[in-house]
C-alpha cells in the first residue's frame, strides 16, 4: 500500500468543455491514491460547462475545489488562479480534454519517494510516446536526469507532464497577457530546479486533433499572434542570454536571435533590429542574409502578410 503523506494539487483550466470536463474530472475522482484535491478554473464559459461544475461543486465531489472567472482570461490566468488556492506538496497540470491513467498518482508518488532530491518530474502523455522512444536523451532509458542545460542547447523540446514542487510555484507564475505562450515560464523553472528527473511513464492520455485546442491560438494569422511570440521571444532573451552563453548553447541562442530578428521585421519595428545583429556577432554569428535584405528593402509589412496566409492555409487544410 502506498504511503499517503504528500498531497498533489491538481490543477485544471476550462474553458467550453461540457463535452469532456465530467471525464476528466471522474478521471481524478477514480484515483486509488486519495489525498489530493482537484481546482477547477472555469475561465468564464458560456456553453454550460460551468453548471456542470456548479452542479458537483454541490454534491461535493470528493476534492474539487471550483472557481470561476468572471470572463475570459486564458488558461495562464485561471492557472495562475489555481496556483494561488493550492496547498498541495506537488502541482500537477491536468487539460480539460485529458484524463489521469488509472493510479497515475500512486505511480508518480512512488517515484518522488525514490528520489526526494528532486523538485521537478517529468512524466509522459500519451501523444508523446513516440518523442520519447527516438529522442537521443531520452531513449532506452525509464529514467533520465535532465539539466537546465539541456534545454537551453534543445536536447529536449515540447511539452511534458510536469509534477513540481509547490516550492517552485511560491516563486513563479504564469505570465497572463499572453494566455498560453507557457514555455517562458516553464523555462524558468528548468533554470530555478536546474535538474529534472524524467520517467518513461504514461500519466495521461491526451485527446488529440480538438478543434478548440488552446495551442491553436498561436497560429501565426491569430490576432496578436505574431506580436505576442515576439514579446515573449525578447523576453526569453533578455532573461536568458547569458545563460545560453554560460551552458554554450550558441547554436540555440543564434536561432533565437534570427527568428525575434525576423518576427520584429514582419512587424515593421526596424529600429529594433539593429541590437539584435549586434547580440548575433557578440556571440560568434549573423542574422541571415535574406532577412538583411528585407530590412533593406523595408518589406516587413509583405512578409508578414505572406506569413498569416501561409498559416491561414496551412490551417485550412489540417
Amino acid at each position: 500500500m502506498v504511503d499517503e503523506h504528500l498531497k498533489f494539487s491538481i490543477v485544471t483550466p476550462v474553458y467550453n468543455r461540457k463535452d469532456c470536463i465530467k471525464r476528466c474530472i471522474d478521471s481524478v475522482q477514480k484515483q486509488s491514491y486519495s489525498n489530493w484535491e482537484h481546482i477547477v478554473v472555469d475561465d468564464g464559459s458560456d456553453d454550460g460547462t460551468d453548471m456542470i461544475l456548479e452542479k458537483l461543486a454541490k454534491e461535493k465531489a470528493k476534492g474539487l475545489l471550483y472557481f470561476e472567472q468572471p470572463q475570459n482570461g486564458g488558461p495562464n490566468s485561471a492557472r495562475n488562479r489555481a496556483l494561488d488556492m493550492s496547498s498541495g506538496d506537488f502541482v500537477l497540470f491536468l487539460d480539460s480534454a485529458d484524463t489521469l491513467v488509472p493510479d497515475a498518482l500512486s505511480q508518480i508518488v512512488k517515484v518522488i519517494d525514490e528520489h526526494p532530491d528532486y523538485l521537478h518530474f517529468l512524466f509522459i502523455a500519451g501523444d508523446r510516446i513516440d518523442y520519447c522512444a527516438q529522442n537521443t536523451t531520452l531513449k532506452g532509458h525509464y529514467f533520465a536526469e535532465i539539466t537546465f542545460g539541456d534545454w537551453l542547447k534543445g536536447k529536449l523540446t515540447g511539452d511534458f507532464v510536469h509534477v513540481v514542487s509547490a516550492k517552485i510555484w511560491d516563486k513563479v507564475r504564469f505570465i497572463e497577457k499572453y494566455r498560453i505562450y507557457e514555455a517562458l515560464t516553464f523555462l524558468d523553472i528548468y533554470k530555478l530546479t536546474q535538474k529534472q528527473l524524467f520517467c518513461n511513464e504514461v500519466i495521461i492520455q491526451v485527446e488529440l486533433n480538438r478543434s478548440d485546442a488552446v495551442s491553436r491560438e498561436a497560429n501565426l494569422y491569430k490576432k496578436n499572434a505574431i506580436q505576442f511570440s515576439k514579446e515573449v521571444m525578447g523576453l526569453m532573451l533578455q532573461n536568458h542570454y547569458q545563460d545560453y552563453i554560460d551552458n554554450n548553447a550558441i547554436t540555440n541562442v543564434l536561432h533565437l536571435v534570427n527568428k525575434l530578428y525576423f518576427y520584429t521585421l514582419m512587424l515593421g519595428m526596424y529600429d529594433e533590429l539593429s541590437s539584435y545583429e549586434e547580440k548575433a556577432v557578440a556571440c560568434g554569428g549573423r542574422i541571415k542574409p535574406v532577412y538583411k535584405i528585407a530590412k533593406t528593402l523595408h518589406c516587413g509589412k509583405l512578409l508578414c502578410m505572406g506569413v498569416k496566409c501561409y498559416s491561414f492555409s496551412k490551417h485550412l487544410l489540417d
